[in-house]
């Protein structure tokens, strides 16, 4: 299986679990994903000494924009719309190297959500 396969069904996965969310989970991911992107733009910014540290923070400042934008005007019932924004900056990040910090912060997000999920159950 080549690389760009293998990343496609991996973030297929995880777009999966995102969609099959109710609305309100889908919004924490979203907001957790963005508080994160805050703190990998600070990050950026402490090391401004490397070449590549103002792009990292200027294309992490743009997935924070399409993201909180999103949190903004969703009225998307079933997550389709959040899930293809997801997608493509999962794709973006990839080929600008940055796919694993913005995958590592979609899992952390999905975990948060679906522990939020589960003791909204148990209340």
């Amino acid at each position: 299986m080549n690389a760009s396969r293998n990343n496609h069904s991996e973030i297929e996965s995880e777009l999966g679990a995102f969609t099959s969310l109710d609305r309100q989970a889908r919004m924490i991911i979203l907001c957790v994903i963005a508080h994160d992107l805050t703190a990998g733009i600070r990050s950026a910014l402490l090391d401004l000494s490397s070449p590549s540290a103002v792009e990292e923070a200027r294309t992490l400042n743009e997935y924070l924009h399409q993201l909180t934008g999103r949190i903004y005007i969703s009225g998307d019932q079933s997550g389709h719309g959040e899930a293809e924004l997801l997608r493509d900056i999962a794709d973006e990040a990839d080929a600008r190297g940055l796919k694993w910090p913005v995958m590592r912060r979609l899992r952390a997000a999905l975990r948060h959500a679906s522990a939020h999920a589960i003791a909204a159950e148990i209340a």
